[in-house]
């Protein structure tokens, strides 16, 4: 799986709707809260009036036979009403392994367009960019080919082979300088001082089309971009914030001062004087944000919504009639199940609570995810979850979001609270975790993690006994805490005296105990030249650890290394005229040629990174692909059926797309029952207990997490990986997550050390 897919992962109901057609469900970059699904896919509707779809004369058994292989039922009710020849289309698909979500758009596709669709699903090529590829011309097609041949990623085949012989002859140019190739192949179209305004916007995180077409603005709305950029505006909507006039960037601070979201403050501020009222009066009163918008143009006549105006009459809020117009048959069929079993969800209705009803993940029954926002006039936003099954199962989430870029939640008083505070960018800085007596419900104590300014992606943490400090559990009660008593260190960062830094981390957690330690060496280029690494889980009645990893990687020059493994020395030396590996153990000596396996136009960047690689993360990719490509880091991706691997230069992230590798070649993992059991009683144990805005940190590995062809366990593996080799990653979107798996699941990662022999002390030159 691509390792972006990792930050927002969020079943929550934020959406942005198309006018004038259909309604389209997508995550919104800033919730805080996580549930179920990522994405929902609705049948067509309008406004006013739901079009009904004629079903096909087999859509029942259709559907039946699709809900036994699994399929979500939002996909499988599409496919079940497709016509016969795309339906066995469809199934082709699905057996080939297919994307599930890629499945209908594919089977639709014209004869020829659809055969080429089979070609690359034959070369094991099945994601998303998929459709995008199958449906070009013959001749851009067989382009499309040559470029992969060369070890061209899927995602940006449509670029390129759209690019005209000049700006491919400069692309080719730029890759050979070591830029990214979705970098190459836009950049080769800008010049110098479009090239470097673009850079600002892609260090902040900016898509990279966009962060190119705000480049070729004129120099008046190409600083207003910037201005807003560093207004902290995520890169998404400065263009609509440039876009406003002098008045109406005026309102921008008393938004900000409600805490709207980068989503919405753009168009909030762009309304008209009278709407603009409306829209903060609304704010105030607790309306949903990403409904305002609509619901004034109902209200003022400009979108017909006959659904909305029938709620209201029957005494439902604002938000909840909007949400309940949003639902099909089949949720509205599903609200009223759950009304019956939970009464006070006919008194939500009258509150301003958005609705959305989820299919739970493992059986057919539903849950009703209601929401509701609060903004005090001190400048905090409170949000409110309730959440109801059909077991009459209630879970209540408080989330508080202050003026000074902090966060705070409390979960049903059967869980801790916790506080987050970010910087200006999204990164966390500190992290306060307060732990609950799983029998009494009282927290015990608290942990306190400030990020390290000595060492990248580490967290320095204290934990504090607060035995006395108890949490109610009314979520509409003041959030507060207390710490009491001495504080005991978890992990620390110091400088040693030779100039390495040694980072140590021990933790009591239930009865797991975890010790780990990493000490490493830098030269003045940044480089490592030493580092020593050891991982050790115990149980706490037992003498023997569950897992004991220890490693160390010394540079003895610019092309030799040695690297230890669980007691193994490992000397590796790099032939830079024909890019050849030599292994020795000191018995055995095995050579890798790597030169057919590294793209054209990147071959020296990732010859270069693979130096400052451990000898088993080289000897699983090498033996086990054809093609490594490089990429920005984000995009990074393990694709066993292409036996391929794209990654940037994040020596962390290669690790993890390393672990999906491994992952592939041990499939027995998947069904050891001692696996399953560790990993779902771990699972349950911090969902059941952690609130819902912190378990999005975790929600990757996560059955929740909804990723296609994954229930979360093969992510876990991949980051595991990660953990056996180094003591976390420098990159800010994922290291709270890596940080959370090592605390919360100790036993899920020892029995994938064991079952992948990455705990063995045996040589891995057989």
């Amino acid at each position: 799986m691509k390792i972006s897919n990792n930050i927002v992962v969020n079943y929550k109901s934020s959406y942005k709707h198309n006018r004038e057609k259909e309604v389209i469900f997508l995550p919104q970059n800033n919730s805080k809260i996580t549930s179920l699904s990522n994405i929902y896919y609705v049948d067509t509707l309008s406004f006013g009036k739901r079009k009904k779809k004629k079903l096909h004369p087999h859509y029942n058994a259709r559907l039946a036979e699709l809900k036994e292989k699994k399929i979500e039922t939002a996909f499988a009710s599409r496919i079940a009403n497709l016509p016969d020849e795309q339906y066995k289309r469809a199934n082709e698909l699905y057996d080939k392994a297919v994307r599930v979500d890629c499945i209908e758009e594919l089977a639709q596709l014209e004869p020829l367009n659809y055969a080429q669709a089979m070609q690359l699903v034959e070369k094991g090529i099945y994601d998303s960019h998929l459709h995008q590829i199958a449906s070009l011309d013959k001749e851009k097609f067989e382009r499309a080919l040559d470029f992969m041949k060369k070890g061209l990623d899927s995602d940006c085949i449509n670029l390129y082979v759209n690019l005209t012989p000049t700006e491919l002859k400069e692309a080719e140019t730029l890759l050979k300088e070591g830029y990214p190739p979705i970098i190459a192949g836009n950049f080769c179209k800008l010049n110098k001082e479009q090239r470097e305004i673009a850079q600002i916007f892609i260090n902040k995180n900016s898509d990279v089309e966009l962060a190119c077409d705000i480049s070729t603005f004129d120099k008046d709305k190409r600083q207003k971009c910037i201005d807003a950029l560093n207004d902290g505006i995520d890169p998404e909507f400065v263009c609509e914030v440039a876009e406003l006039k002098e008045e109406q960037r005026q309102r921008l601070p008393k938004l900000r001062e409600l805490r709207v979201s980068d989503t919405n403050i753009g168009e909030f501020a762009g309304l008209n004087h009278k709407d603009y009222k409306k829209a903060l009066e609304m704010l105030t009163k607790g309306i949903y944000e990403d409904y305002i918008t609509y619901i004034i143009d109902i209200e003022n006549g400009k979108t017909k919504n006959k659904e909305y105006k029938n709620y209201r009459a029957q005494g439902c809020s604002k938000t909840s009639a909007y949400s309940l117009s949003l639902l099909t048959e089949e949720e509205l069929e599903a609200l009223k199940k759950l009304e019956e079993k939970n009464p006070i969800l006919k008194d939500i209705l009258k509150d301003e609570y958005e609705i959305v009803i989820i299919e739970a993940q493992n059986d057919d029954s539903y849950e009703a995810i209601c929401t509701k926002q609060i903004r005090t006039p001190e400048g905090t936003k409170i949000t409110l979850v309730r959440t109801f099954d059909e077991y009459s199962f209630e879970t209540k989430t408080r989330t508080e979001e202050y003026a000074d870029n902090s966060t705070s939640s409390i979960m049903s008083g059967r869980s801790g609270t916790f506080r987050t505070k970010y910087d200006k960018n999204g990164e966390i800085k500190e992290l306060t975790e307060f732990v609950q007596d799983e029998k009494t419900g009282g927290v015990t104590g608290v942990f306190h993690s400030k990020l390290s300014d000595i060492l990248a992606g580490a967290y320095e943490c204290t934990y504090y006994d607060i035995s006395e400090f108890k949490v109610g559990g009314d979520p509409n009660a003041d959030i507060k805490s207390s710490v009491i008593g001495d504080g005991e260190t978890v992990s620390k960062v110091t400088r040693n005296e030779d100039g390495s830094i040694t980072y140590t981390e021990f933790i009591e957690l239930n009865d797991s105990l975890i010790d780990r330690k990493y000490t490493e060496k830098r030269d003045n280029n940044g480089r490592i030249m030493f580092s020593e690494y050891s991982y050790v889980i115990k149980k706490e009645d037992e003498e023997i650890p569950v897992m004991n990893i220890s490693r160390t990687f010394t540079r003895n020059s610019e092309n030799s290394i040695t690297n230890t493994i669980n007691g193994i020395t490992y000397e590796t030396n790099f032939d830079d005229e024909n890019k050849k590996i030599t292994i020795t153990d000191g018995k055995k000596t095995k050579v890798i040629e790597v030169k057919e396996k590294l793209p054209f136009y990147s071959g020296e960047i990732l010859w270069n990174e693979i130096k400052n690689l451990h000898v088993d993360t080289i000897m699983t990719i090498f033996d086990n692909i054809d093609k490594w490509n490089y990429c920005v880091d984000e995009d990074s991706i393990s694709s066993p059926p292409l036996k391929s691997i794209s990654t940037g230069t994040n020596n962390s992230i290669i690790y993890h797309e390393a672990g999906h590798i491994i992952a592939n070649l041990h499939p027995e993992i998947f069904e050891d029952e001692d696996f399953s059991q560790k990993y779902g009683s771990e699972m349950q144990a911090f969902q059941s207990s952690i609130p819902y805005n912190e378990q999005e940190y975790i929600q990757y590995f996560s059955p929740r997490a909804d990723l296609m062809d994954s229930d979360g366990s093969d992510e876990l593996i991949a980051e595991a990986n990660m953990l056996f080799t180094t003591y976390g990653t420098t990159d800010s979107r994922i290291k709270t997550r890596t940080q959370f798996l090592a605390k919360y699941f100790p036993e899920t990662i020892a029995k994938v050390a064991e079952l992948t022999g990455r705990n063995s002390k045996e040589s891995l030159l057989k």
